[in-house]
């Protein structure tokens, strides 16, 4: 496969993936951003490309976290953590994120990609059971308190 068609392939497999696929540079400029990352962010790909990923994906999570961040990624290691983060229409949503370094062959690095998902839906569920799991345990108080009494 020639090398054009070879990156035409590579952009169609990360444009399939089911969750947002953004790359920055070092310095945290956007340089690709996918078409679920289009749906989840209201973002275009062009409205993005080269503007700081803090700008496009506003977080104060992420503000409190960078360092950490940076240092699982200056280490060559992935990071994984949730974030709630702004879409382009100023709505929020947490996020579940995976940030993983790229490295040159020297050992530098030259990009970051970041794979999120939107995690609201199993938020919800986990509050629903934690709410279901609550009402057990007070019904369970009170039979046990209508046991005595009777």
């Amino acid at each position: 496969m020639d090398p054009t068609n070879k990156n035409r392939f590579h952009a169609r497999l990360l444009d399939a993936v089911g969750q947002a696929v953004i790359a920055t540079d070092p310095l945290g400029k956007v340089i690709y951003w996918n078409r679920a990352a289009q749906e989840l962010y209201g973002w275009s790909a062009k409205e993005v490309m080269g503007r700081p990923i803090v700008e496009v994906t506003p977080s104060e999570d992420l503000a409190e976290r960078a360092e950490e961040i940076m240092g699982e990624l200056s280490h060559g290691r992935s990071w994984m953590g949730e974030f709630v983060v702004q879409r382009k229409d100023g709505t929020t949503f947490p996020a579940l994120v995976t940030d993983t370094p790229v490295h040159d062959e020297q050992g530098n690095l030259i990009a970051i990609i970041g794979v999120s998902t939107d995690i609201t839906q199993i938020k919800q569920t986990e509050e629903l059971r934690r709410g279901e799991e609550r009402f057990r345990a007070t019904f369970a108080q009170a039979a046990v308190g209508m046991a005595h009494t009777a």
